[in-house]
């Protein structure tokens, strides 16, 4: 199990961010964000109508960390 989970690690696509919150606590407008896995796959839709994507963070304290598409400046494809 120990050799699946790091050859997985190896596939798992990661992808850059470029987010831009509504409210934020860090003084930054527009923010970067490494996710770990396609947000195409993670979408989903709010109460409100809002589509959102939920993914893992790479370079932030929080692990996992929700995203409204409407506000992503760009998602591209990572090197780590």
């Amino acid at each position: 199990m120990k050799y699946i989970k790091n050859i997985l690690k190896y596939f798992t696509p990661t992808y850059n961010v470029l987010y831009a919150p509504e409210v934020s606590e860090d003084s930054a407008p527009i923010q970067n964000y490494k996710v770990i896995g396609n947000p195409k796959t993670a979408a989903w839709r709010s109460k409100d109508g809002n589509k959102l994507f939920t993914l893992p963070v790479r370079n932030r304290e929080e692990k996992f960390r929700s995203f409204r598409a409407d506000r992503c400046l760009s998602v591209t494809w990572a090197l780590r």
